[in-house]
């Protein structure tokens, strides 16, 4: 049973590495900047929920006005962010997560407490917000809708309420 288990550990993994090649080679998504693939397509279609490219294709042209995601042109800045700075989807959730709403642990993600604690034992020691970027999309208005990054800023909200968060942005077609 052991050897079995084992052998289907290194196949999963195989599988995987498979889907980060493809992604990082040949899919639509391919000249996107590394970490925005792992973090937003990767983990999708990697996880529970087991999208594929297609469902993501669809996500992608239904919310943001984008029929081909090569088209999608992402940028490092650094910008300076409070609960205003959202868009009306992401300051509702924010701030029901602020309130203390248990949506999180309904909606199945994964060791939300858990990851909650441990980006506020890494704000408090560190005394200012992480450098590892957020991902986001920034709306026809000029607000951003948060695509990656929730615990985070979900922390740094709370702890300083405006903080500056190098985040990979995009530009939304149509939300």
């Amino acid at each position: 049973m052991k050897l079995l288990l084992e052998n289907w550990r290194k196949y999963l993994n195989e599988i995987q590495k498979g889907l980060w090649r493809h992604l990082t080679t040949v899919s639509a998504v391919k000249d996107w900047p590394e970490y925005v693939i792992k973090e937003v397509v990767y983990n999708a279609m990697k996880g529970e929920g087991g999208s594929n490219l297609e469902d993501i294709k669809e996500w992608w042209s239904e919310d943001f006005g984008y029929e081909n995601l090569e088209e999608v042109r992402w940028e490092l800045k650094d910008i300076e962010l409070n609960i205003n700075s959202f868009d009306e989807f992401t300051q509702e959730r924010l701030e029901q997560r602020l309130s203390g709403a248990e949506w999180a642990e309904k909606a199945g993600i994964p060791k939300d407490k858990e990851r909650l604690a441990t980006q506020l034992k890494f704000a408090q020691a560190s005394g200012k917000p992480s450098r590892e970027p957020i991902v986001m999309m920034q709306t026809v208005e000029g607000k951003y809708h948060l695509l990656e990054g929730w615990h985070r800023t979900l922390t740094y909200l709370e702890k300083w309420g405006e903080y500056i968060q190098p985040t990979w942005i995009a530009e939304s077609k149509k939300l």
